[in-house]
């Protein structure tokens, strides 16, 4: 009933754009078939575009069924450059005039180029406005790389630790075939070679939440042309001073007629230890602590994905995906401590703790093509369940003035999330696109924790709570996106709300609720298209929603002297960004920008109002707060053996603190480099460096990476082998922090240095291969529920 009540609702207001535009001019229908040269088989999603002659604007497009069938209706008496392309074909282009109806069928001749004779990295690249699409097959920047390494590889993309950035945007969302990627170690475990296709979009404009990174990348794998599998079995191992990881990953791609199946398994053990000295002085008692502390960390995790998508016909198709994911860990901490003052004696602080965490989700897809264009409707229910229960036995042992004491730690977190997102888009006309959309989620969250103290029963009883948290929203949004010869204009807008209730273990109630309009506007103008220099001005409004663990007023302690405390009272931080972005050559991204936030938040020390020897930390809104951020990307196939990817970028913020203007400075240098030796082995390089930095009242010393990986293809290709070694400083940083309570020196003794094996065996069978635009629904599985 909703689906009809949907479709009803939408086709009226596309009837009603239909008739309402356009003039009373004649026109024509363009149809035809596209075809292989060597088996004359039909080749389904072969695109076709009909461009402006003179600018070489898009005038319209489509997409061939699979019957290799396409048709472009509506088109007006003129001259065009009509193109056909697809995935491991040579481009067919040529001029055509149409005056009346025409059929125009079209044959394809496969491209030759073997890896040994490959193109130019940037004639693989068509941008569009805010995105570009990049063909990876045969690609030579995807030899002997996974996923997560080859992103690193793309224009504007830049990848340091976990976050990922284009032109500065983070990206909050990476879909593989549709499905959003909740794991990282899936990138991982993929190979590059098997990509069709990548789309880098650096604005996804008013689709995601105002609270998240615009930037997306969506990834689509080589499909079946009929029917077949493919995949590997990857095992990696590495091994340093003091720390160990071992995994075992296979992803699995099978398709028989209208079905397709998809399998991702992961196994993985972890071991490293985190080794600090630490230097406290407090200012007010006169009073010095000095500490070696020793942190051992053992994590083992499985995680299966599985999908399978039934393709009903050509315009509708409906998928479900489940995924799960298991973790057990063990953490050890020895800590010695002299403590200098009025008087003098040492301290151990000795911690047991286990983590167990259980996570199932379980999603459902449902996508229509509405009309010959490519007008498509949407809808994606999501649901999450996840269970994390943490356990803790610490043991504080003083000499000369205290006895022991003992303390532990049980927190208990249950969350379940839903989230149902409906999204359509028109493709009425040539050079305009319009898409409507609406979610909405919830989210209900419980977190026990309980302390027992042996030596003060009641204290710990006092600092025990149990929180409920109860979380609803909601948004719609409209994009609109419109090309007048060389300037493209996309604006978009999204209402949102959101509402949180808090109870505590008093059963006291607390609400916040807010809304608000996120408007966006984007304008670019093509100085040369020959050269593809572009350049576009952007602003929009954003919003930085509250974190639980942020709001929960209960002490987490560190050590019997440190803990931290969450501020009920947090407002949602609201932040207004413009820049500007210039595009050249398809081979330099600079990307300027400017933000300035409303209610920014920073963590601010404070001493414990019972006892004046503990100080803890707790978020509190500061005030406004702005910054300005310049990034160069430079992306180049030098040679034919030398691809660079390297960026550089600066930012500067300025804060308010304790009543002071503070200012963060920030360099940060990347580069990776891909050298291909044969068509069988190469080398990767990759170098960061960091300036020093101050953040609030934390300083961070300069830092420095290095990267090295060596790979070899044998047995004719089915097996790869990598060799990678990493002398990596940045978890070896000092941090200085001053404050009016204490100053304190941090050293990280552990060099995170060590040799990495890696062996994949590749497999593949039934039909041929073919790299070509995959029409499942997974393709349109975007959602980011449980990210939070």
């Amino acid at each position: 009933m909703l689906y009809h009540k949907l479709k009803y609702l939408l086709s009226v207001i596309y009837i009603l754009i239909f008739y309402t535009s356009g003039d009373a001019q004649n026109h024509f229908l363009l149809k035809g078939s596209i075809k292989d040269n060597s088996h004359k088989d039909a080749l389904e999603y072969s695109t076709i575009t009909l461009l402006n002659i003179n600018d070489s604007s898009i005038v319209a497009g489509t997409v061939s069924n699979k019957q290799g069938i396409y048709q472009l209706p509506a088109i007006i008496k003129g001259n065009y450059l009509f193109n056909v392309s697809m995935i491991g074909y040579e481009t067919f282009c040529m001029p055509l005039f149409i005056d009346k109806d025409t059929i125009y069928n079209v044959v394809l001749t496969e491209n030759s180029q073997t890896i040994k004779d490959v193109t130019i990295m940037a004639d693989r690249i068509k941008f569009k406005n805010n995105r570009y699409t990049i063909n990876m097959v045969n690609n030579p920047i995807a030899q002997g790389k996974n996923v997560r390494d080859v992103i690193g590889f793309m224009p504007g993309v830049t990848k340091f630790d976990d976050i990922i950035t284009v032109n500065g945007e983070t990206v909050s969302e990476i879909y593989i075939n549709g499905r959003i990627v909740t794991d990282d170690t899936e990138l991982k475990g993929l190979q590059a070679s098997d990509i069709a296709r990548m789309e880098i979009i650096s604005n996804d404009g008013g689709r995601l939440k105002a609270d998240q990174g615009k930037a997306v990348i969506k990834i689509w794998l080589n499909k079946q042309s009929s029917g077949g599998y493919y995949g590997n079995i990857a095992g990696n191992f590495a091994l340093g001073k003091r720390q160990s990881t071992e995994s075992i990953s296979a992803p699995f791609n099978y398709r028989k007629g209208k079905v397709n199946i998809y399998n991702y398994i992961n196994l993985y053990h972890y071991n490293q230890p985190y080794i600090t000295d630490v230097q406290t002085t407090y200012k007010l008692k006169n009073e010095q602590i000095l500490s070696n502390a020793k942190n051992e960390y053992k994590r083992n995790r499985f995680s299966d994905v599985f999908s399978i998508v039934y393709d009903k016909d050509d315009k509708q198709n409906i998928g479900f995906t489940f995924n799960t994911r298991h973790r057990k860990s063990h953490e050890n901490v020895l800590s010695d401590s002299q403590i200098a003052g009025e008087q003098n004696y040492e301290s151990d602080y000795l911690l047991y703790g286990n983590r167990q965490e259980h996570q199932y989700q379980a999603t459902m897809n449902y996508n229509a093509i509405l009309d010959p264009k490519g007008s498509n409707l949407r809808i994606i229910c999501d649901y999450l369940h996840k269970k994390d229960d943490y356990k803790d036995y610490r043991n504080y042992n003083y000499t000369a003035i205290y006895s022991n004491d003992t303390l532990q730690n049980n927190t208990n977190t249950l969350s379940d999330l839903w989230k149902i997102t409906v999204d359509t888009k028109l493709k009425r006309w040539a050079n305009a696109a319009l898409s409507l959309g609406a979610d909405y989620y919830s989210n209900y969250t419980t977190h026990d924790i309980t302390y027992i103290k042996e030596s003060d029963p009641q204290t710990a009883q006092d600092l025990s709570d149990k929180f409920h948290y109860k979380g609803y929203g909601s948004g719609v949004y409209a994009d609109y996106t419109r090309q007048w010869d060389k300037w493209i204009l996309n604006a978009s807008f999204r209402v949102q709300n959101d509402k949180i209730t808090i109870h505590d273990k008093e059963n006291t109630e607390k609400n916040q609720s807010y809304w608000n309009i996120f408007p966006e506007a984007n304008i670019s103008y093509t100085l040369n298209s020959k050269k593809d220099v572009n350049i576009s001005l952007f602003i929009n409004r954003g919003m930085n929603s509250i974190r639980y663990s942020d709001m929960n007023p209960i002490r987490v302690y560190s050590s019997d002297f440190y803990y931290e405390k969450g501020n009920p009272n947090l407002k949602p931080v609201t932040w207004y960004r413009t820049g500007i972005s210039l595009r050249a050559n398809r081979r330099f991204n600079i990307t300027y920008r400017f933000t300035f936030c409303n209610n920014d938040v920073f963590p601010v020390t404070f001493t414990d109002e019972t006892n004046c020897d503990v100080t803890y930390k707790m978020p509190v809104n500061t005030g406004h707060s702005h910054s300005h951020k310049l990034a160069i990307n430079y992306n180049q196939r030098i040679f034919k053996w030398w691809t660079t990817n390297s960026n550089l970028s600066g930012a500067i913020t300025s804060q308010p603190y304790n009543e002071t203007k503070g200012s963060t400075q920030r360099l940060l240098f990347l580069s990776s480099n891909s050298f291909d030796l044969t068509s069988n082995n190469g080398l990767s390089l990759e170098f960061m460096w960091e300036k020093a930095m101050q953040v609030v009242e934390t300083r961070y010393h300069s830092v420095y990476n290095l990267y090295l990986e060596y790979y070899q293809y044998l047995f004719n290709r089915h097996m790869s082998l990598t060799l990678s070694t990493s002398y990596l400083l940045h978890r070896s940083r000092i941090l200085t922090v001053y404050n009016r309570i204490y100053t304190r020196q941090e050293t990280n003794n552990s060099h995170i240095n060590y040799f990495n094996l890696s062996l994949v065996w590749h497999f593949k069978g039934g039909e041929k291969i073919k790299g070509k635009k995959a029409s499942s629904i997974l393709n349109v599985q975007e959602t980011s529920i449980g990210s939070r």
